[in-house]
């Protein structure tokens, strides 16, 4: 499986294919483009996003035939729960 990956790097973001840098942008919409184009003309194949603190923020598996399967990283399944507001147990 081919491995795609936009990364957070100072006031840039790199898109690389596996080891290979082949995109740089100043805005993170314009490098996922770049890459979220490579990694479905490569199926099957894997993007991830890669933030500043080397946390992964998303991870997408590209699949023959135009299927997507995503998955939130780490940052925020180690996120505890958010309350809801609207749960209030006013009385």
């Amino acid at each position: 499986m081919r491995r795609f990956e936009v990364v957070a790097n100072h006031d840039v973001w790199d898109v690389l294919d596996g080891d290979d840098v082949v995109g740089i942008h100043p805005r993170k919409p314009d490098a996922l483009w770049q890459a979220m184009t490579a990694a479905r003309a490569s199926s099957p194949s894997r993007l991830s996003v890669i933030a500043a603190d080397g946390q992964v923020e998303n991870t997408t598996e590209f699949h023959p035939g135009g299927t997507a399967a995503a998955q939130p990283g780490r940052r925020w399944r180690s996120s505890p729960p958010q309350a809801d507001p609207d749960s209030s147990s006013a009385g």
